[in-house]
């Protein structure tokens, strides 16, 4: 986004003024009986009670995004337990572990119920690109999904539910700056033209310089020896935005919403053969346009359609700047990805209430989509070329790909007794390229007591082989990804196939008394399938270095159904409320999480097997102050690098966060501030992928500042 765009906004951001004052619904002030009957939507795609839903869940609730200090999805993320994080990783912004389930694409986001992630499967960039600020709520429910979202809902779900003031004028608008000479404001908007029609809107950017490692590790000194006209410094900026706008008239809505990731894609690599530039970059815009209806038939029947219009786009600039030799700088090269993505899909639901003891949702689902896998511009060139001009006509020409996706689902739900709940699910899913997938689910609830609940799940969850698994493109001095051309000929018969996992899961629940709130869950998932790379040949021909000279080869690589992993896994969260104003945390999570090949079992790399999180919150204080600390400490990390880390463990590490913010010191207005890493901590989390042909260990910046306004009107 251009300075003047952030000029703009950020003259907006500081001219709100008026009346009113923030309304959170803050569950740490709730009774224990409302704590029970919080009624969640994403574990069945109709209200439930949160004791009562057929899975493992955790809500985050406006009040709490404000008094910690959430700016994005990812400031959340890095506080729930079980999840593992690569912080700065390359164009993933942060590469997550969830429960011990590793990659970005196996993981859904959805906003209002939409989609976020890519439709051809490619990982998800999180990084300060999805904005949580103005957010009414966000559900995390943790475990498979696909029973409900159907493919890629595989290590769980995250649902976005946007704060519509459907009732209410409203005006909310931050702007603050800090470490890395940040700068983040936004906007919020809600306006009631009349008893049936409204309109609110959102904007927000995030620009930085990034971190600078090159005092963190001597590593990174051969940046500095950089020969024009490349930089001489460590540069890898952040130019990120949202823009959301949503209208409604009576039962009838219409959304669009934009996420812009712009991001250094270097960070995590080794410097010896990526150029730490501002031009190795990870640019992609995603646009969802979509149209809801919902109808209340009569009492207890209701039905519901949505329609969507999705593109995702590479931008054409996006690149990896290498070396062609190893720490030789003086000749570089640029590995240009595109990839586009073109989809309408639609869904359909009916839900019927009964009585007090049954209630169902029925829906149909529809996807097409027309893409062009990124990396697939590699191909049939020898060597990475630009989309631009007659070559991006060769390769819309060349690689363009159609794929239909239809499915059929049913949820139940039945109270047979006055404490026993039982939740079912089946859902059929059908690719034009991939075929069709059962998916069950079934989870019971028993309510022992008042105050105790348990839950039993069992779950499925599938994963297609997505157009960038199938096309997956890459090179470097000594590894070649192989095309989908190539392999048919070695191999006609070559394909990929769902990836697959099933999940047991128990919970128990119980609220020891007024002040004690226990809650322990254990889960079991078994993975099979997973598609991973693999060395298919020792004698490929290197397309990206060669031209006339075919004798140039190097290893040629492939992806595989090869992966299978178990994970045993337990979080338990202990809370404690100490009066009106004060509530305290605590949650540890246990991962075992291993990987199977040949026979040999080790552990899945950038998971830490112990990790706990202490946090507590004062608000009031003077009747101002809301003050949030956050104690957390990871235990040693799994890494594959045998030769930095012989016993397969990096060491983990502890660090403190707090957030303060200043409430009603003046009229309409509130102050806070952040910081991360208030130790100064040396930090390393998991490197990428092997942790071989990447940097073990991916370095992170030291204590982080950011203190600003916020303004609101209602």
């Amino acid at each position: 986004m251009s300075r003047m765009r952030y000029s703009l906004l950020l003259f907006a951001v500081l001219s709100a003024s008026g009346r009113g004052k923030l309304d959170y619904n803050d569950l740490s002030n709730m009774s224990l009986e409302e704590l029970m009957s919080v009624e969640v939507t994403s574990a069945s795609r109709y209200a439930q009670k949160l004791a009562e839903a057929p899975a493992s869940m955790i809500i985050i609730t406006h009040d709490q995004i404000i008094d910690n200090g959430y700016f994005d999805l990812s400031d959340i993320l890095k506080d729930i337990p079980g999840i593992d994080i690569v912080d700065h990783a390359r164009g993933f912004g942060e590469f997550y572990t969830v429960r011990g389930i590793e990659g970005n694409d196996r993981f859904l986001v959805l906003l209002d119920g939409q989609k976020l992630n890519p439709v051809s499967g490619t990982f998800l960039s999180v990084g300060n690109s999805i904005s949580i600020r103005f957010a009414e709520r966000v559900e995390i429910l943790l475990g498979p999904g696909s029973v409900v979202y159907g493919a890629d809902a595989f290590a769980g779900v995250i649902s976005i539910s946007n704060n519509h003031e459907l009732a209410n004028n409203s005006v909310q608008a931050y702007a603050n700056s800090g470490s890395q000479s940040a700068i983040d404001a936004g906007l919020y908007l809600s306006k009631s033209l009349s008893k049936n029609i409204s309109i609110n809107a959102s904007a927000r950017i995030f620009q930085s310089d990034g971190p600078d490692f090159t005092d963190r590790d001597s590593i990174y000194s051969h940046i500095q020896n950089y020969p024009a006209p490349l930089s001489n410094h460590f540069e890898q900026p952040l130019d990120d935005y949202n823009l959301h706008l949503n209208a409604h008239y009576k039962e009838v809505s219409l959304t669009w919403y934009r996420q812009h990731f712009d991001e250094g894609n270097a960070l995590g690599t080794h410097p010896k053969s990526n150029i730490y530039n501002q031009a190795n970059r990870w640019n992609l815009t995603s646009d969802v346009v979509w149209s809801e209806f919902q109808h209340q038939l009569s009492r207890g029947r209701e039905i519901s359609a949505a329609f969507a219009w999705v593109r995702h786009l590479q931008d054409p600039e996006t690149q990896f700047l290498k070396t062609k030799t190893a720490y030789d700088f003086s000749e570089t090269f640029s590995q240009y990805l595109t990839g586009e993505d073109r989809t309408w899909r639609g869904v359909f639901n009916f839900h019927h209430i009964l009585n007090p003891e049954i209630q169902f949702l029925a829906g149909v689902e529809f996807e097409s989509t027309q893409s062009i896998p990124p990396y697939a511009n590699d191909q049939g060139f020898k060597m990475p070329v630009k989309y631009e001009g007659e070559h991006a006509k060769q390769i819309a020409d060349k690689l363009s790909i159609e794929e239909f996706r239809q499915a059929d689902y049913i949820q139940v739900t039945f109270k047979p007794q006055k404490k026993l709940f039982i939740n079912g699910g089946l859902r059929y899913d059908y690719s034009n390229r991939y075929g069709g997938t059962f998916n069950p689910r079934l989870g019971f609830t028993l309510k022992a007591q008042q105050k105790t609940s348990i839950k039993a799940i069992y779950g499925t969850a599938f994963q297609a082989p997505s157009l960038f698994y199938q096309y997956e493109q890459w090179g470097g001095a000594t590894d070649v990804m192989l095309s989908v051309d190539e392999i048919k000929v070695l191999e006609p018969d070559w394909a990929l196939n769902n990836q697959k996992i099933r999940t047991i899961e128990a919970e128990f629940d119980h609220h020891v008394n007024d002040y004690f709130h226990l809650n322990l869950s254990v889960y079991n998932h078994q993975l099979r399938d997973l598609i991973e790379r693999i060395i298919y040949t020792d004698n490929a021909f290197n397309k990206y270095f060669s031209t006339e000279d075919t004798t140039v080869y190097s290893r040629g690589h492939r992806n595989e159904n090869n992966g299978i992993q178990d994970v045993l896994g337990l979080i338990l969260e202990v809370q404690s409320w100490f009066g009106p104003h004060s509530h305290g945390y605590i949650n540890y999570a246990f991962t075992k999480a291993t990987i199977t090949k040949d026979g040999v079992a080790s552990g899945i790399p950038r998971v830490a097997e112990h990790k706990v999180l202490l946090g507590f919150k004062f608000s009031k204080l003077w009747n101002y102050l809301t003050v949030s600390p956050r104690l957390k400490w990871v235990g040693d990390i799994n890494n594959q690098n045998s030769t930095v880390f012989p016993s397969g463990k990096q060491p983990g590490y502890t660090t403190l966060d707090l957030s303060l913010s200043v409430n009603n010191l003046w009229k309409y207005t509130r102050i806070f501030a952040r910081f991360e890493n208030i130790l100064n901590t040396d930090i390393e989390h998991g490197g990428l992928y092997n942790q071989v042909s990447y940097l073990p260990t991916a370095y992170q910046p030291g204590f982080i500042s950011r203190a600003g306004v916020e303004f609101s009107i209602h």
